[in-house]
């Protein structure tokens, strides 16, 4: 038989590999929160995204996703137990209209949004970036996002939002970035996000990026712990 070149090997070893040897890409971000004349101790958050795989680390809960195993899991790292839940096949169905008086603590504003561009050049830590400001106003309440976005992006931009930001913003958000290129093809360096409640103090985010690059995931990021202990609802995970 006749024997393969070398690079055929990795071809084929890349192939069937669920994570390749390629860089993955890797964002670290910190986030204080303000609330009260108090500002919280910083938080950092590191994620780690493949064609696969997405893991977010804050410390205190990991959360992992597994597009090849069609998993998430939820893992706590100081109680050392974890929720497995299937991957979501299609986005949450939306919910039916409420008065604001049954909402209760968990209503949530529905902002029409408004983007605005700079038209000066601003910098983070040195590197240029384009300020971005997004006004959002709700019946009872107005949020403003001011964002410092860079486009000199080591990252797979298009992945992280499909696998990470397009994820975690509202509808109505997600149109503001897919109405504006240049928004949703940059990355935020700097963000501060402030919010007027009707009845509440104001409420203020910080977030910082502080690593932002391609880099070879350590091992085992995309995998669960050993030694920690299943559940099987969301009661038992947050149980104290």
């Amino acid at each position: 038989m006749k024997q393969l070149p070398w690079a055929s090997y990795a071809l084929i070893y890349l192939f069937f590999c669920p994570f390749s040897l390629m860089a993955d890409d890797h964002v670290v971000t910190r986030q204080t929160r303000s609330y009260n004349g108090r500002t919280s101790r910083p938080r950092t958050q590191e994620v780690w995204i493949c064609d696969n795989a997405v893991s977010i680390n804050t410390g205190a809960v990991i959360l992992i996703q597994r597009y090849d195993l069609g998993k998430t899991w939820m893992i706590f790292t100081r109680e050392r137990r974890y929720l497995e839940t299937p991957l979501p096949a299609t986005a949450p169905a939306p919910q039916p209209e409420a008065r604001i008086q049954e909402r209760g603590f968990s209503y949530e504003p529905e902002f029409d949004w408004e983007a605005q561009r700079a038209t000066a050049a601003d910098t983070v830590n040195g590197v240029p970036c384009t300020r971005w400001t997004l006004y959002g106003e709700a019946d009872y309440a107005t949020e403003q996002r001011t964002l410092f976005v860079t486009h000199d992006v080591p990252i797979n931009m298009e992945r992280y939002w499909t696998r990470l930001k397009a994820c975690n913003i509202s509808e109505q958000l997600k149109a503001v970035f897919n109405r504006h290129p240049m928004l949703k093809s940059g990355f935020p360096l700097r963000s501060v996000v402030t919010r007027e409640n009707a009845i509440a103090p104001t409420l203020r985010y910080h977030f910082d990026t502080l690593t932002l690059e391609k880099a070879q995931a350590p091992d085992a990021v995309y995998a669960l712990p050993q030694g920690y202990t299943p559940v099987d609802t969301q009661e038992q995970l947050f149980a104290r």
